[in-house]
């Protein structure tokens, strides 16, 4: 069994895997599909090593 940290990752993971992938990579839409900020969203984006799914170029 995963502990709390591990646990909690993982779902933030996913969730973030979802809505950039919901929203072709766009962070400002994933954004908003999660309800918290671009910034947010870019931290995680970071944490989690997951820049392939982001867009290579936002205008």
């Amino acid at each position: 069994m995963p502990n709390w940290r591990e646990a909690k990752a993982s779902l933030e993971r996913w969730m973030l895997v979802e809505a950039l992938t919901r929203s072709r990579g766009n962070m400002a839409a994933a954004s908003r599909l999660l309800g918290i900020t671009k910034v947010a969203v870019l931290h995680a984006v970071r944490r989690h090593k997951l820049g392939s799914y982001t867009k290579a170029h936002e205008a």
